[in-house]
Formats: structure tokens, C-alpha cells, sequence
């Protein structure tokens, strides 16, 4: 702000003027309201303001002041064994039970609630506004439980879940949120693949990938080809939306036949989308074909997981991750950093050149490291289950009891 700008507000709160000054400042919120509503490019914002969820956290929670340690036997996770109680939950009676508990000493169900150390318990979230969870055990605030929100629970992050049919009132009162999401979630951690920074807890919640199972002939032999000799440098085959995620629509100028750069964009329907003049992408590859790539492009869209990051790493083509604020699987874990690359969502003119400076003998490690943390963590449901937990049996470790 101007010197001489601030020199007349001083005049005019020196002059008591302090209604004037008041209208000054709620005009200028109003204004920053009005820009923000407008700005909705990625899919942590929602139908609703990105600067709304600064304001809007989930239940303050810590692995010290949510998680009740004493439950947890030392004998137990010395041996490195966590007992486990698990519901029996509407999801499952409807879906059939999915949860895949590590084998061996990692875990060790038992059906009495006085010695278990965790409770789990799968949920799907509701486009009502609520979550349902178990009265058995639960008691007030859903201590020492894990919520595995599952596969499929639509698009909405937790606190836009939470805020529910209101989610496009920017007005909402804050206090009746944080009321919903305490009623609904209160102590429990969070197993989610929807997950963006701001409602993150870190080293509480866990961040598990979003999964489906490969596709009949999906071109695995690709994972021995070195990304030197794959047949494209950056390939990108997905859909282009006009509300969440419109920003991939930036990523289409990015083909080039001649760097070995193929993006396609399709659009409702499975049709090629319409580009801007100037703007040229091809849709003649197959989804599969595209994989055999040194590098994919892994952008967020309606929802800030997507199946290709699993995609591109079990064939080895490492990961372009493109979005703002999505919290990683198992972060805990895997060096990210040395695995895959990571751009905002207005940044899709640095991908190019930030790919070409990389040395060959540095792509290279990532692509292995892409391979070794996919065997080892994301290949298949037995092995998420296996990660969460161990990051969980960590924490217990090293997090005192």
C-alpha cells in the first residue's frame, strides 16, 4: 500500500472516523470474497473458495493428544503386532469386505474391544452431510479408531463433505462445521486417498493411493525398458473438465510430436476435446500405449487422487505429479522427492524444461525408485494394507507409548 495511502488512514482513525474506516475494510474483504469465488482451478477448491479451507480444518488432532497410547500393549508392539478390532460396517454388508489385513505379526484381529489397540471401521462418505460410524466402542470422540473412507466415496475432500448441500455458501458458519466434522470424525484418524494439505493432519492421518486393479494386458514388461529407450519423453491421455481440474486444459499446448510429447484431451463422451487456435493435441494412441513413456503426466482433476499414479509406476514411467496441496501416499515412506516431479497447477510452461535439464543418470534412479516403491507399497490392495499399517506400527515405535 501507497505511504500516502496509509498516511490518510491514520488521519482518519486519528479522527475517530471509525465507521468510515470500518466500511473501508469490509468493502475491500467483499472484493477479496468476489475474486476468490471466481478462482476454482483446482480440486482441493471445490465448488467452494480455496481460502475457506484455511479456516476450515478437521479436529486438531496430534499422535499425542488424540491417540490413546495405553490401550496399546508394549509386549504387543514390541513383537510388532497391533491388535485389531474390526466393525462390521453397512459398507462391507453391501460391498462385500475388502479389508485385507496384513499377514503375519504385523496385525492380529481379535474380537474383544478390552484388548484391542485399534478400532477400524469403513466408511463411505454421504453427500447428506454425515458420516456414519459405530455406537459400539465409539463412546464420544472415537478414540484410538481409524476410518478407512473407502474407494468410491465420491469427490468431495472431508470438509467439503462435511459442509455438505451448503457447500457453495460461502457464509457458512464456521462454528456449525467444525461442530459436524468433530461429531463425525472427533479423535478418529483418517484413512483416506482424498486428501489435500490444508486438511491433512500430519503424522495422525495417513494418505493411501487410490486403487483399481490393472487391466487385463496392462503392458507390465515396459517396467524392464530404460527411459532412454521408451518410445515417448511425456505423455498425458485423460479427461478435460470445465468446473474442478479445468486447469489440465493448460497442459494440451504442451504436445509436441517432435520432443516425443503426446497429450490428448477428451472431453463428455470420449470425444476429442476442442482446443484453443494454435493449440494442437493427438488422440490416435491408445491409453496403454502412452505408458511406455520416460515420464507421465499425473495430474489432479474432479478429485485430487487419480489411478494413473499407480499407473505410471508399475510400468516405470515416473510420475509428473501436476496440482496444488495434494498430500502424497504414504508420505511416511516413500522419498517422493527422488521419485517423482511436482508442479502447481499454474506452472504447465516449467514441466518442458524442468524434464529436459534432468541428467540421464538422475531420470534413471527415479524410474527405479518408481518400480521399487510400487512392489514394495502400491501393488496391491495386501500391500497398501500392509504399508498403512506399518506406518501406523511406526508411530508406536518411535512416538513413545
Amino acid at each position: 500500500m501507497p505511504l500516502k495511502e496509509i498516511f490518510k488512514m491514520r488521519i482518519l482513525i486519528s479522527n475517530l472516523e471509525f465507521p468510515i474506516f470500518i466500511l473501508f475494510v469490509l468493502m475491500s474483504c467483499f472484493e477479496c470474497i468476489e475474486k476468490v469465488s471466481q478462482d476454482s482451478l483446482g480440486p482441493q477448491t471445490g465448488l467452494f473458495a480455496r481460502a475457506q479451507i484455511l479456516h476450515m480444518a478437521l479436529p486438531p488432532c496430534t499422535w499425542h493428544t488424540c491417540f490413546n497410547k495405553s490401550r496399546c500393549r508394549k509386549e504387543d508392539i514390541a513383537a510388532g503386532s497391533i491388535p485389531v478390532f474390526i466393525y462390521d460396517s453397512k459398507v462391507d454388508q453391501k460391498q462385500g469386505n475388502l479389508i485385507m489385513l496384513p499377514e503375519g505379526n504385523l496385525t492380529r484381529i481379535t474380537k474383544n474391544a478390552d484388548e484391542a489397540c485399534v478400532f477400524l471401521y469403513r466408511v463411505q462418505i454421504s453427500r447428506r452431510g454425515f458420516m456414519e460410524h459405530p455406537d459400539r466402542y465409539w463412546h464420544s470422540d472415537g478414540e484410538n479408531h481409524i476410518l478407512q473412507v473407502i474407494e468410491g466415496s465420491g469427490d468431495s475432500t472431508l470438509v467439503e463433505w462435511a459442509k455438505g448441500p451448503s457447500h457453495n455458501d460461502l457464509l457458512l458458519d464456521q462454528a456449525k462445521l467444525q461442530s459436524r466434522l468433530w461429531r463425525s470424525l472427533g479423535r478418529a484418524m483418517v484413512f483416506s486417498n482424498n486428501w489435500v494439505r490444508q486438511e491433512f493432519r500430519e503424522r495422525f492421518d495417513v494418505s493411501v493411493p487410490l486403487f483399481r486393479e490393472l487391466k487385463q494386458g496392462w503392458p507390465l514388461e515396459l517396467a524392464s525398458v530404460q527411459s532412454q529407450q521408451k518410445r515417448f519423453f511425456l505423455t498425458f491421455r485423460g479427461s478435460i473438465y470445465s468446473t474442478r481440474g479445468r486447469y489440465r486444459q493448460t497442459l494440451l499446448h504442451l504436445h509436441n510430436a517432435e520432443d516425443r510429447v503426446s497429450i490428448c484431451g477428451l472431453c463428455s463422451g470420449g470425444r476429442t476435446c476442442p482446443t484453443p487456435p494454435g493449440v494442437v493435441h493427438d488422440c490416435s494412441r491408445t491409453y496403454e500405449e502412452l505408458f511406455n513413456s520416460t515420464f507421465c503426466l499425473v495430474p489432479g482433476g474432479y478429485h485430487p487422487a487419480t489411478f494413473r499414479l499407480r499407473e505410471a509406476m508399475s510400468v516405470g514411467c515416473i510420475p509428473v505429479l501436476v496440482g496444488d496441496d495434494y498430500v502424497k501416499p504414504f508420505e511416511d515412506l516413500i522419498d517422493w522427492r527422488n521419485t517423482a516431479f511436482e508442479f502447481c497447477e499454474s506452472c504447465a510452461d516449467d514441466i518442458l524444461p524442468a524434464l529436459k535439464a534432468t541428467p540421464p543418470e538422475v531420470v534413471e534412479i527415479m524410474r527405479k525408485n518408481t518400480l521399487k516403491y510400487y512392489e514394495e507399497y502400491l501393488s496391491t490392495r495386501q500391500a497398501i494394507w500392509q504399508t498403512a499399517f506399518t506406518v501406523l506400527l511406526n508411530r508406536l515405535k518411535f512416538r513413545g507409548l
